[in-house]
C-alpha cells in the first residue's frame, strides 16, 4: 500500500506522534526523556519550527508543532533518526526505535490548536488506570457512563500537574518552562 502524501504547509501547525516498535518503550529512563527535549530545542533551532506544546509517554511521544517553512518532514526525521541513533548506542540496540511512520496531522486552523493542546497534555492520564481508557470513553460517548467522582478528578489532576515530561506543567505556572517552548 502506498503511503499517504505529507501537505506541507508554510505556517502550517501539525499534531506529530510517533510511536516505538511494537509500542516498545523509547524512554526507558529520565536521561532518555531528557535527551530527546534538548533534541526537539535543536531542531527548533535548526529547522526553525515552533513547538507549542509536547508530551512523553514511554512508548511514544505528541508534539504540536508550527512550520514557518513548511519543513515538517525533514524536522521531524531529523529529530527521531537523531534520538533513534543516540537511544539504540547508550541501550546497546540495534534496529528501528519507532515503529512505523511518523503521524503529522495538519491542524487546518490555529484555533483548534487548543484542542490538539488538551489531547496532548492529557495524555498521561488517557488510561484504564484513570478511568478514561477507550472503553469509558467509548461508554460516555453513548451516554452509559456516571459522571467521575470528585476523589477521582482531584487524582487526574494532580497528575496532570506533576507529570514532568509534557509541557502542560510550565503553561499552566506548576514549574519552569523548558526552552524549547515558543
Amino acid at each position: 500500500m502506498a503511503r499517504h502524501v505529507r501537505i506541507r504547509v508554510l505556517g502550517g501547525w501539525y499534531h506529530v506522534c510517533s510511536r516505538g516498535h511494537n509500542r516498545e518503550l523509547i524512554f526507558s529512563e529520565r536521561g532518555d526523556s531528557l535527551h530527546f527535549l534538548e533534541l526537539l530545542e535543536k531542531m527548533r533551532e535548526r529547522f526553525r519550527v515552533h513547538v507549542y506544546a509536547y508530551c512523553l509517554m514511554p512508548n511514544h511521544y505528541h508534539l504540536l508543532v508550527g512550520t514557518p517553512d513548511g519543513n515538517i518532514s525533514q524536522a521531524i526525521q531529523w529529530l527521531n533518526g537523531s534520538y533513534g541513533i543516540w537511544y539504540n548506542r547508550k541501550h546497546n540496540r540495534t534496529g528501528h526505535l519507532y515503529g512505523e511512520r511518523f503521524r503529522a496531522i495538519l491542524v487546518e486552523d490555529s484555533g483548534w490548536g487548543l484542542e490538539v493542546s488538551v489531547y496532548i497534555h492529557m495524555n498521561p492520564i488517557s488510561t484504564e488506570e484513570f478511568g478514561l481508557g477507550k472503553r469509558k470513553k467509548a461508554a460516555e460517548r453513548r451516554g452509559e457512563a456516571s459522571p467521575p467522582k470528585r476523589e477521582e478528578i482531584e487524582r487526574r489532576l494532580k497528575k496532570v500537574r506533576e507529570y514532568e515530561w509534557s509541557s502542560y506543567g510550565a503553561y499552566a505556572g506548576y514549574r519552569i518552562a523548558f526552552p524549547l517552548q515558543s
